[in-house]
């Protein structure tokens, strides 16, 4: 598998198949090319060959810095069960890290209970709602216009840190998994500024 930044002409890909992954509701109207026209630096298609496993539109927001949104994300139903989807969100957070983006913002619709399950899964908690459904989990009722009642999820990037940002703001000495160890060991409380090293990264892993 392979997943490499979006573009433009990927859009033609994407649409014709989109209903179909979503077991043929209507979801293409929320889909208009402008996402994928202007926001490509920050998604991203995942493929084998010749075949579109998936995708992901996601963008860091204008009004907020430290956020970014997860707008679509889709797999194909034959590439299922293959950590696609969990792939494409990882991607994501490692583009929008060096924008600053410390938290990772998601929503998906109360009848699609198989994407609640999967931002749960993979570190997202749900966002307190007006109304609660038959599980007692919440959700916003309305968010979108009447009737289009939305989980909303949250969660942190897991490869950004005041540590990192401070040290390495561009992300030049740093890989991916060594930013997401040292993220992950400041927000246990392991290490502070005082103990980084960057001469021996692999140090925090252990």
């Amino acid at each position: 598998m392979t997943i490499r930044p979006m573009e433009e002409q990927d859009y033609d890909r994407i649409i014709p198949v989109l209903n179909d992954w979503w077991g043929g509701r209507n979801m293409a109207d929320q889909l208009p090319r402008l996402f994928v026209k202007h926001f490509s630096n920050t998604s991203f298609v995942a493929e084998m060959g010749e075949t579109l496993m998936g995708f992901l539109i996601g963008f860091p927001s204008q009004a907020h810095p430290e956020q970014a949104y997860i707008h679509f994300a889709g797999v194909n139903p034959a590439c299922r069960g293959q950590k696609v989807g969990e792939s494409l969100y990882d991607r994501f957070y490692q583009a929008v890290a060096p924008l600053g983006c410390a938290e990772i913002y998601s929503v998906t619709s109360i009848v699609n209970q198989g994407s609640l399950r999967f931002h749960q899964r993979i570190g997202f908690s749900l966002l307190p709602g007006d109304r609660e459904d038959e599980n007692g989990l919440p959700y916003s009722a309305g968010y979108d216009g009447p009737g289009d009642n939305k989980y909303r999820f949250v969660r942190g990037n897991p490869y950004t840190g005041k540590l990192i940002q401070k040290w390495d703001p561009d992300y030049t000495k740093v890989t991916p998994q060594e930013a997401r160890e040292i993220a992950e060991a400041e927000a246990s409380g392991f290490i502070d500024e005082a103990d980084i090293d960057w001469s021996n990264l692999s140090r925090y892993a252990e």
